[in-house]
């Protein structure tokens, strides 16, 4: 039996390469005429021919044809080819040519039609062939028939190294795209209205934290890719306009947005002040609501490699993106850098071998909640081209293995940039969903598809990242009206009262900031020269993502003499001081504020305070009026170890005698049970 012969008929005999009776059928009808042929000696019974083989006219329309196709001008070069083909049916490079040119054409049942011919007519000749035929079915999503071909390239033994392994990594694709057919998710795309998606191709939208302003490129005949921005007003988007002082006859795209959208980072090309091919810019919103002159990152974020599509943390001090740059583990890598102090980037960092591949990864996107990470690859398994996968930042720091998104949402096509809402579960990605007219009966001269377009769609549970909401901030002086550019920490109470936000207002006083649910958080805002503000965001119990907090704050000027102060009797509540209930012992977590307190009057070495606790009208008059006095005595005595002189303090107790809502539901009652303070007098 011949070699060939053999695979086949081995292939044959196992039972789960038979996907159906059509397959069946037809690869039975292919072994029987290769089986006639090889077993009667394929030399003489075919007698196909080669270029080497062939006479000097057929080796000239062959050449010529190959001009064509090379110049993709496909028409001209088929009309050779048939001419070739029809004078000279077993002209084997002459048909491997032609089935090249309906691959490259997009007319991949001409094309699988044509690799199959050559297999009947020379089935020794070119064992690539098999390979190709797997890839015309692979594109036609005729997965069980692509497996069974490439297997068959690999059982020859043939081919380079290089080649072999390619083409074991994407019967491994195969194999999982055949998988994730058999076991689609939940996928409702919903196509963005006619103020976003035109004609026209748009996609990389990005959204600010608030879902107010969408960012997305569009591309342009004169000016290429250029930068538009819509804007949500009553659940309406508006007509996109084009952010002029970003838009250049060069291409921008891949933008990253800062939460609060004052800040963008995106990626420019062929700039002739840049470091290599392409580099990340960034340019700030003004007052005035345009945009500053875009500036490059410099070193260490760009060097004369590739660099693109950024992510920028919710926090701001995180910048992912991806880089031809050396140092990573093959193609196109993730890397991510941190913003230092004096307010520069860090030397980037490889995400390593779990995220990063031989092959590439692209189109990072950072989640709200910091540990969710959104990408693009083509090296792990998933359905051909470029997939979506997922992966989350452990403890530790290391990355958790990628999860491919699954399918519909990955499909044959390469699937554009993902942006996920605060929420966890909304992304917006660009997609052509109708794609490329594939598998005509005439041939396609040139790839027909629709625009890509804007699409939002819920992501599947397993997927999600964790939810989050956010606080939108605006600080302004409480005597004067005008805005501060005040300090905004905000700690997590749950998990040791670290740090999770901390950042300057902007130049209006305003600030947006990301809050994931499932624990609750102290806000501390403060600026030189006036007395803190806090507040207490309670998100371990149930708040759902779409419930942000709205806050405006204003900070009372610290007195500096004895009039100013006896004049400013407004108290200051202490709203991250806790006791247990019907108890005076502070709660651990009550620390971070009355430490804020402590050094509040360090600074301001010439306050007196009083301390007042108040109760709600839980229990007797009698005691809550002992339990109130004895909480301000208790954060009198938390001061006094810290280093305050006892005659600036004075502590009282008020009960429920002055209540700031209703005792009629428990939200009215728990900003009852308040501690505060207020300043009445200098010391001199």
């Amino acid at each position: 039996m011949h070699p060939v012969e053999h695979v086949i008929f081995r292939y044959l005999c196992r039972k789960r390469a038979i996907p159906n009776r059509n397959f069946l059928m037809k690869t039975a009808c292919l072994f029987l005429f290769l089986s006639l042929c090889l077993s009667a000696n394929v030399a003489k019974a075919q007698h196909y021919v080669t270029r080497k083989t062939a006479s000097k006219k057929q080796l000239k329309l062959y050449e010529q044809a190959k001009e064509y196709a090379g110049q993709k001008e496909f028409v001209k070069a088929l009309e050779v080819l048939d001419k070739l083909t029809e004078a000279k049916p077993v002209f084997a490079d002459a048909w491997m040519l032609k089935g090249d040119v309906y691959y490259d054409g997009l007319n991949l049942a001409k094309a699988e039609e044509t690799y199959e011919y050559i297999l009947r007519i020379a089935p020794g000749y070119r064992v690539i062939t098999w390979y190709k035929l797997a890839l015309c079915e692979w594109r036609q999503r005729k997965e069980e028939e692509a497996i069974a071909h490439m297997e068959m390239y690999l059982k020859t033994g043939k081919g380079g190294e290089e080649q072999r392994k390619r083409v074991a990594k994407e019967l491994e694709q195969l194999r999982f795209s055949l998988e994730a057919r058999k076991h689609p998710v939940p996928f409702l795309p919903e196509k963005m209205g006619p103020q976003i998606n035109t004609e026209r191709a748009e996609y990389s939208p990005v959204l600010t934290a608030d879902g107010e302003q969408l960012l997305f490129v569009r591309v342009n005949e004169q000016s290429g890719e250029d930068f538009y921005l819509s804007r949500k007003v009553k659940d309406e988007w508006q007509e996109a306009d084009p952010i002029a002082e970003l838009n250049t006859r060069l291409n921008e795209g891949a933008p990253t947005f800062s939460a609060d959208g004052k800040q963008i980072i995106f990626t420019l090309c062929n700039d002739r002040n840049g470091f290599g091919s392409c580099d990340l810019y960034f340019s700030r919103r003004t007052l005035t609501g345009g945009w500053t002159n875009p500036q490059n990152l410099g070193p260490p974020i760009n060097t004369a490699a590739w660099e693109s599509l950024p992510s920028l943390s919710a926090d701001g001090k995180k910048l992912f993106f991806s880089s031809s740059r050396e140092g990573g583990q093959g193609g196109k890598d993730l890397w991510m850098s941190r913003r230092l102090r004096n307010g520069k980037w860090s030397k980037p960092k490889n995400l390593g071998e779990v995220i990063n591949t031989a092959g590439d990864e692209m189109a990072p996107f950072i989640h709200a909640d910091g540990k969710t990470l959104y990408f693009m690859s083509s090296g792990h398994p998933g359905m051909g081209g470029f997939d979506l996968f997922m992966s989350r930042q452990q403890e530790d720091g290391s990355w958790s293995e990628p999860v491919n998104l699954g399918y519909p949402i990955n499909d044959m096509s390469s699937e554009g940039a993902l942006y996920v809402a605060p929420n966890g579960y909304r992304a917006f990605y660009a997609s052509d969903r109708e794609g490329p007219l594939e598998g005509l009966s005439a041939f396609v001269v040139e790839k027909s598809t629709k625009p890509t377009d804007i699409y939002a769609f819920d992501l599947p549970e397993a997927v999600r990242a964790e939810p989050c909401t956010y606080a939108k901030i605006r600080v302004y002086d409480r005597s004067t009206g005008k805005p501060l550019r005040a300090i905004v920490r905000i700690r997590d109470l749950k998990n040791e009262g670290r740090y999770i936000w901390r950042q300057q207002a902007a130049e209006d006083g305003g600030m947006l900031c990301l809050l994931p649910l499932g624990s609750d958080y102290a806000l501390e805002i403060t600026q030189s020269g006036y007395l803190f503000y806090s507040d207490h965001f309670a998100l371990a119990e149930i708040h759902r993502a779409e419930e942000p907090f709205l806050l405006s704050v204003g900070l009372i000027p610290v007195p500096k003499d004895e009039s100013l102060a006896q004049a400013m009797q407004e108290p200051v509540i202490l709203r991250n001081v806790f006791f247990d209930s019907g108890s005076a012992e502070l709660r651990p977590e009550s620390r971070y504020e009355l430490d804020r307190l402590a050094h509040l009057l360090k600074e301001n070495y010439q306050l007196k305070i009083e301390i007042r606790g108040h109760t709600d009208e839980v229990g007797t008059v009698e005691d809550n009026l002992v339990l109130s006095r004895r909480r301000a005595e208790t954060v009198r005595r938390y001061l006094i170890d810290k280093g305050i002189a006892e005659q600036r303090l004075t502590a009282r107790g008020f009960g429920e005698s002055r209540p700031i809502a209703s005792n009629e539901n428990p939200e009215g009652r728990q900003q009852n049970r308040r501690t505060e303070f207020v300043v009445t007098g200098v010391v001199y």
